[in-house]
């Protein structure tokens, strides 16, 4: 459902049991009249990997129009960092355990 609806309408706050949580996302929005300044963390669910998030503004229609890069560039983090992760779990297994076993040797006698 890609569109907003009231949260007292019927099913707008039905839950998706079925869809594992991949990602979690907070956000804080303040604003004293001059500027608008988003915070907040996304957390990759499978990793654990965590990204900060800021975004400053001068009106809520600015702050909305760039919120959406700004949590791109923190996926893009997310993502990239599980992958380091991952590298670096691959780079501890020892090399030993992916070499091809030799071939018993033959004695001649």
């Amino acid at each position: 459902m890609d569109r907003l609806q009231r949260r007292d309408a019927p099913g707008a706050l039905v839950a998706d049991e079925d869809l594992p949580v991949v990602a979690r996302l907070a956000i804080e929005i303040r604003s004293d009249g001059s500027r608008t300044v988003a915070r907040g963390a996304m957390v990759d669910a499978a990793s654990g990997t965590e990204a900060a998030i800021r975004v400053e503004a001068g009106s809520l229609v600015e702050l909305a129009a760039k919120l959406p890069a700004v949590m791109a560039q923190a996926m893009a983090h997310t993502v990239a960092q599980a992958a380091r992760d991952v590298g670096r779990r691959v780079a501890a297994i020892p090399l030993r355990l992916f070499r091809r076993p030799r071939a018993p040797s033959r004695t001649r006698g």
